[in-house]
């Protein structure tokens, strides 16, 4: 299933909204990876960093900040899934990392048959 891509999205009343999304997509993943294989990678722009390593429910991610667009976080499922979390309007990491444990990661992993 290249290219398949099941997004959900989620909003109250504080105007804060976190779309969930499951895409198969070799090329981000493969990126994804790439920086999690190699924890000594840094940005070469000279820009400041504005992503690093984390972990959601015991599994590795990449969480990044833009000050226009909110939080990400990408969150690889095994050799073609991916899971991304754009959270908009949240106050913080904390919060962000709050509402992307409430997502079962490995309920999502088993249904898409991923090891």
């Amino acid at each position: 299933m290249a290219g398949l891509t099941i997004m959900r999205q989620y909003t109250d009343n504080s105007e804060k909204e976190l779309r969930v999304m499951v895409a198969n997509n070799s090329v981000m993943l493969s990126a994804v990876n790439m920086y999690l294989a190699n924890g000594g990678y840094t940005q070469t722009s000279g820009e400041q960093q504005n992503w690093k390593q984390t972990r959601v429910k015991g599994h590795r991610a990449v969480i990044e900040y833009d000050d226009a667009s909110g939080y990400k976080l990408t969150v690889p499922m095994g050799q073609s899934s991916l899971l991304v979390y754009e959270g908009v309007n949240f106050k913080n990491e904390q919060e962000m990392m709050t509402a992307a444990n409430a997502v079962d990661i490995d309920g999502i992993k088993k249904m898409l048959g991923e090891k």
